[in-house]
């Protein structure tokens, strides 16, 4: 399997599948080879659909490609955590073998360990390469690990500079377990786009604040997922690879954390 690519394309709240169509297509052409959908995004079908013609037309191998996907609530309610048997449909549906990335998508406490085994179960198989944790904090790893001796090859959780992940990065370097960022840019909230120090940099690399972020992530070792429907947007998100930020700037961004929250846990996972 190739390196885990460095920028994934998110599919949420992409329902046209026209619109989606053409961020793929521009994803492809700009080297973006990492997507990322969920049942509860309704783009699976659309997202390999569209792949799997533009892989024949490029001559792109599968293997070239890395497509993940999770397990919602409702999967691990409907079968006390024994999943199996959703993956399998996933894969039937999407027209594809294998998943390369498979997160629980939330960590609700009673399925948590069921759904956590079966993940295991389902990477020895060969249908899932990679195993993962959304929206976890140190805690529900160190918990799963402590009570399945299973370690999560991924995490994915919310990160931008308003919510820094301090705790969760450290961890994760010291335990080798890659970390993907979704809401990489917090949605360009104005704590953000209007932040002087952040325009400065912007300004001292010619850059788009979108782009100083993300190659703040980048820099951070972090996979930043990130999610638009402007065809420009996306080939300004690649081009993050010709300039570093410097020390100075890394930390002044750090500096801007609130522990900010987008989608408030107690609401999406009660007892998390």
């Amino acid at each position: 399997m190739n390196l885990t690519p460095p920028i994934f394309i998110g599919t949420f709240r992409h329902s046209d599948e026209l619109v989606l169509q053409e961020i793929i297509k521009k994803s492809l052409d700009c080297g973006i080879y990492g997507f990322d959908t969920s049942p509860s995004y309704n783009t699976e079908v659309s997202l390999s659909k569209i792949l799997n013609s533009e892989l024949s037309c490029r001559k792109i191998k599968r293997e070239d490609i890395w497509i993940s996907d999770k397990i919602d609530w409702w999967q691990m309610y409907n079968t006390n955590g024994v999943i199996s048997k959703y993956v399998e449909i996933a894969l039937q549906k999407m027209g594809i073998n294998y998943l390369d990335i498979l997160h629980i998508h939330w960590p609700f406490p009673q399925y948590l360990k069921k759904t956590w085994i079966t993940f295991k179960e389902l990477k020895d198989s060969g249908l899932v390469k990679n195993i993962s944790l959304s929206n976890v904090r140190v805690r529900h790893i160190k918990e799963l690990i402590d009570s399945t001796s299973i370690k999560p090859d991924f995490i994915q959780i919310e990160c931008h500079p308003l919510r820094t992940c301090k705790e969760e990065l450290t961890y994760c370097k010291s335990h080798d377990i890659k970390v993907q960022a979704y809401s990489p840019v917090c949605q360009m909230r104005n704590e953000i786009k209007e932040d002087i120090g952040i325009s400065e940099i912007s300004k001292n690399h010619n850059k788009t604040i979108n782009q100083i972020i993300l190659k703040w992530h980048i820099q951070n070792g972090i996979i930043p997922i990130f999610m638009t429907s402007k065809i420009h947007r996306v080939q300004e998100n690649c081009d993050i690879f010709n300039f570093n930020l410097t020390k100075n700037e890394m930390e002044y961004i750090d500096s801007l954390n609130q522990n900010y929250k987008i989608f408030v846990e107690s609401i999406c996972c009660p007892g998390c």
